[in-house]
């Protein structure tokens, strides 16, 4: 990884939340606290979130239709600091309940 960071001006990954009646980022019947609470955590210990400096860019946000069909919303993280990609760690995702359902699904980090 080392080596990649060293070669590498920019990275970027995407994220994908599969969700089955669940809001991921923020919509109806989600406070602006649950919104904001999801966390990425990169390489190098920095944290993505809502708010910041280093706001993961939300591309599509389908979580919040609960309509009883999976949807999903997707996050896409480009930074000219490769060193802060991967990201290695995602903290506070909303919780599932009985009737909601989610998986994520981490995509590949391409150092340019």
């Amino acid at each position: 990884m080392k080596f990649l960071h060293l070669l590498s001006n920019e990275a970027s990954q995407s994220i994908t939340l599969h969700c089955l009646n669940n809001a991921a980022v923020g919509s109806i019947g989600t406070t602006h606290r649950e919104m904001s609470r999801i966390r990425f955590h990169g390489w190098n210990k920095q944290t993505f979130e809502k708010g910041t400096l280093l706001e993961p860019h939300v591309v599509q946000d389908e979580c919040k239709i609960q309509d009883g069909s999976w949807h999903q919303s997707r996050f896409v993280f480009h930074t000219q600091d490769s060193q802060q990609l991967p990201i290695v760690d995602i903290q506070e995702v909303p919780s599932s309940q009985l009737d909601r359902q989610q998986h994520m699904e981490i995509g590949p980090v391409c150092f340019l």
